[in-house]
């Protein structure tokens, strides 16, 4: 069946490929228009748009040339004829929405409202797709018949929007909020980072004859910079807690602790227990926030108090049905524990895996039915040949990743499994790892977890293991994390190649190999990249005791960060609530998927002849042999 798949490649693959001179033409306009683009300069931009005519790339000239237009001004009259003839000349639905979109947030900028919702009526009636929390929120400014509960369940948590601020205001002119309603719109707007939102509200109110206290008022200066700088909104709130109520304090100082958490400090606890009786009227991120202040302070009692405030749809995501299921056990419901932790799916994913190895049971993904080769359809074969795909590619090979991701996305979309699975199939043959790893990760029932999990590099991987005494699953899920095999990726950090390392990173490790210099081009190089990359690790696992939690949470956060994080806890907690509780979204996210990564990466690969007998000893069958228990 593979014999026959390929032997489809070598005949298809001339018939998918562009002539040079056609791609180089496509790759000149894409990089000129977009150039343009970003300065705004529209008369070139139209100049472009003349010279590509017939490329198949016009939607994207257009596209940007309309945005130019509609942010010089939303309301010009022409900007309703240019959309019409937009969404006719192409086929491209995805971007008509998208425009019309861009369009509709660019009219609410104005907040000229009257013309705002004529033109937001207009848009829905002609393109009934577009749809943003904004665009709800001002179709709801001509309902005269709005309840509280709606402008409640369109505004929770989207304060900072310009649409759910004016819907906010509305809803105060024509008494249908409450007091509460306005205090908590108020106050989510300010960690939000938006205290102008957050002050028209107070004044709207007050005018409408609320009492809004002053102490109100220094409150939101507080709350508006808990989430960039907790050490000032800490200062700000000891200065002001004097003139503040109970409440008012109880609501700061749960918001104030839990922010605290991202630089360790030793206030964090304290403060959040202190804010215990608000717990019931915090926005969803401060709930999270505190409920990772329970899980690395192991305050099993707290966390319970902080999940069951959670909105139901959020206790229902794997991670807090797998704590819940952790408070469970240890009340001694262990039917309800064992219950809830079966629920977890998928399997392969980081709690789906820790609740199968809780249940005793092992997930062997070489068991999976979609293991099967699917038979090439016909629909494949008209996706490879599409415009769409040729563009997606194309976009992202000249670095315009923005619009390469749409683009992808509507190749991939409403595609059946097999479809995916074969797609995946070709990119992998032809080295585009990102992308084929892309189209295997949409497949909803049907899964190849040998594309999703794919071992380019094997060689060199497979080298630097035995060297460095690491396992190859755990240099090869890093490495998928990091770049998804792109060995000349740069990152806007400035991060370099397969292994993303910093130049300055690099320079430290090569001095210390003895390897002579390296500069930014020789870090494009994978035999180099993975080198260093894979000596770095090994220096981590060193400083951190062969902790691959703490190591792989240094290489993204750096060992700084993961040594402070280790020190500020107060008692050993399991490596699941290490994980959980660290602060930044980013480094706790890339953790999860590096360490589930690189069991799969050993569940997949250990028995076969990938790696040899000596590395084998290492593989990693389960995700707790990862997450050993992290001591202060």
């Amino acid at each position: 069946k593979q014999l026959i798949f390929f032997s489809f490649f070598l005949v298809l693959s001339p018939a998918i490929v562009y002539c040079n001179d056609s791609v180089d033409q496509k790759k000149r306009y894409l990089q000129l228009g977009n150039k343009y683009f970003q300065q705004k300069n529209l008369d070139k931009l139209k100049k472009v748009r003349l010279s590509s005519k017939g490329q198949h790339i016009n939607h994207w000239i257009d596209y940007w040339t309309l945005k130019l237009k509609i942010e010089r001004n939303p309301f010009d009259k022409s900007i309703k004829e240019e959309l019409r003839i937009f969404s006719k000349e192409h086929s491209k639905k995805y971007l008509v929405v998208k425009v019309y979109r861009f369009w509709a947030h660019e009219v609410i900028k104005k907040r000229q409202w009257s013309r705002t919702s004529q033109i937001i009526d207009y848009i829905r009636n002609v393109s009934p797709q577009t749809s943003s929390q904004s665009i709800n929120c001002v179709k709801n400014l001509s309902r005269k018949t709005s309840s509280l509960e709606s402008v409640k369940e369109l505004t929770s948590g989207e304060e900072f929007r310009i649409g759910c601020l004016q819907l906010i205001l509305m809803s105060i002119k024509n008494g249908i909020a409450d007091k509460n309603f306005i205090i908590n719109s108020s106050r989510s707007a300010s960690i939000s980072g938006n205290i102008n939102h957050a002050t028209q509200i107070l004044n709207l109110a007050k005018k409408s004859n609320f009492v809004i206290s002053p102490s109100e008022y220094k409150l939101t200066k507080v709350l508006s910079v808990s989430q960039r700088n907790s050490l000032r909104a800490l200062r700000r709130f000891k200065s002001i807690k004097r003139i503040l109520t109970k409440e008012q304090e109880s609501f700061v100082s749960m918001v104030v602790g839990s922010s605290l958490l991202g630089i360790t400090h030793s206030s964090t606890l304290n403060l959040v227990k202190v804010g215990i009786s608000s717990v019931n009227n915090q926005p969803v991120n401060v709930l999270e926030s505190t409920a990772r202040v329970a899980l690395r302070y192991g305050d099993w009692g707290l966390l319970e108090i902080v999940i069951q405030a959670m909105p139901v749809y959020l206790q229902k995501t794997p991670k807090w049905k797998y704590w819940k299921a952790q408070l469970l056990l240890k009340e001694g419901e262990k039917v309800k524990s064992a219950k809830l932790l079966d629920s977890i799916k998928p399997p392969w994913s980081f709690y789906g895996m820790l609740s199968g190895e809780e249940l005793a049971r092992i997930y062997n993904p070489k068991k999976h039915i979609s293991y099967r080769i699917p038979t090439i359809d016909q629909d494949f074969k008209e996706i490879l040949n599409s415009n769409s795909f040729k563009t997606a590619l194309l976009l992202y090979e000249v670095g315009l990743y923005r619009e390469g991701r749409m683009e992808w996305e509507n190749v991939l979309r409403k595609k059946t499994d097999k479809s995916l699975i074969n797609i995946a199939k070709y990119l992998s043959s032809q080295g585009i790892f990102d992308r084929s790893i892309s189209a295997a990760l949409k497949t909803k029932n049907e899964h190849n977890f040998y594309l999703r999990f794919p071992i380019p590099y094997k060689k060199i991987v497979k080298e630097e293991a035995r060297s460095h005494k690491i396992s190859p699953s755990l240099i090869m899920s890093l490495m998928r994390q990091e770049s998804r095999f792109k060995e000349k990726i740069v990152s806007p950090a400035g991060a370099i190649g397969l292994m993303q390392l910093m130049p300055s990173t690099a320079r430290s490790v090569a001095r210390k190999i003895k390897l002579k210099s390296v500069g930014k081009k020789s870090l494009s190089n994978p035999i180099i990249n993975v080198k260093l990359g894979s000596s770095y690790l090994e220096n981590l696992f060193s400083k951190f005791k062969g902790s691959a939690l703490l190591s792989v949470a240094a290489y993204n956060a750096g060992p700084s960060r993961s040594r402070k994080w280790k020190r500020s806890l107060r008692m050993e907690i399991s490596g699941a609530a290490f994980t959980e509780s660290i602060p930044f979204d980013e480094t706790r996210d890339y953790v999860k998927f590096v360490l589930s990564g690189a069991v799969m990466y050993s569940r997949l690969y250990d028995q076969k002849s990938t790696w040899n007998s000596e590395i084998q000893k290492k593989s990693f069958l389960t995700l707790q042999s990862l997450l050993t228990k992290i001591q202060p």
